[in-house]
């Protein structure tokens, strides 16, 4: 008797071609460089995500962003070490709570495997925020162009309020913007 006789193949009987085509077209937008579209409730939380505090308030705001604009910029997963079929969270869990909170069904993500803490912690340090003036500069812009103050507060997801206090911010002078924002270079204009 040969060796090929002695291999024990019953277990082709439940091989399936058509479950992995299913897994093949699953994956085949992540060959394409372009991200999948996950199930968000097949994405868990990192335990050890290094930040440690998210306020509710700003998961509010993105999540009426993400409702208006859609998500902009695709999460980074990785497979799920002890749970097949289910990923957990590298970065952009403040984006997936929001996209929950808005009733999304699936996120846009991109597959990840590595598991690097400090890449985590690294891009919550270098994150920067639009400056409260660069923010006010924006309004007074859009309201230029003749938009209305309530679609700005609306459009940028926030209480008409928070529109006020930043048109009150673009008419402070040069030198307060130059003690509060400390800048590399003068501002850019738009010539």
């Amino acid at each position: 008797m040969n060796s090929v006789d002695s291999l024990d193949l019953s277990a082709l009987a439940q091989f399936k071609a058509s479950s992995l085509l299913a897994e093949v077209d699953r994956f085949s937008n992540a060959v394409a460089g372009k991200p999948l579209q996950l199930e968000v409730l097949r994405i868990d939380f990192d335990v050890a995500q290094p930040r440690r505090t998210i306020s509710e308030i700003s998961i509010a705001e993105l999540a009426r962003s993400i409702h208006l604009h859609g998500v902009l910029e695709p999460i980074s997963v990785r497979s799920h070490a002890e749970i097949p079929g289910r990923y957990v969270v590298n970065r952009g869990e403040r984006r997936l709570r929001a996209c929950r909170m808005a009733g999304l069904d699936r996120v846009p993500a991109f597959l990840d495997e590595r598991q690097d803490p400090y890449a985590q912690a690294a891009e919550n340090l270098h994150r920067e925020d639009m400056s409260p003036f660069d923010l006010a500069h924006f309004i007074a812009e859009r309201e230029q162009e003749g938009q209305a103050r309530a679609e700005i507060a609306r459009r940028l997801g926030k209480p008409s309020s928070f529109h006020h206090r930043g048109r009150r911010l673009d008419r402070c002078a040069g030198a307060t913007r130059r003690v509060a924002v400390p800048c590399v270079g003068p501002p850019r204009s738009s010539q």
